[in-house]
């Protein structure tokens, strides 16, 4: 019984060191894409004519931890907003994103 509860807490940290490996590693385009969605739902037209290459220019500072990314992103009205993405549950499920 306790040969099984070692080995039972030792996959559990296996578990969890590989997820969050994965979650800060990971390619986050998807989340940069979902994180410039809502940082321009209030801008119009001009944020959606940005091309991917000058979106990345305007990200300011960007933040991974196993369970969100954090991103400070300049608009093209010369907005400054940071936008926070976390996963449903921990450290796994999708992305949600909102201002801060």
């Amino acid at each position: 019984m306790k040969r099984a509860g070692r080995l039972l807490v030792f996959l559990a940290c296996i578990l969890f060191s590989v997820t969050a490996f994965y979650n800060v590693m990971s390619d986050n385009e998807e989340v940069k894409r979902m994180a410039w969605d809502v940082a321009c739902k209030n801008e119009g037209s001009n944020c959606d004519a940005l091309k991917d290459r000058d979106k990345d220019d305007r990200i300011r500072k960007a933040m991974r931890v196993p369970w969100a990314q954090t991103f400070t992103l300049d608009t093209p009205k010369n907005r400054r907003v940071d936008v926070r993405c976390v996963r449903s549950l921990v450290m796994v499920g999708d992305y949600a994103c909102k201002l801060e």
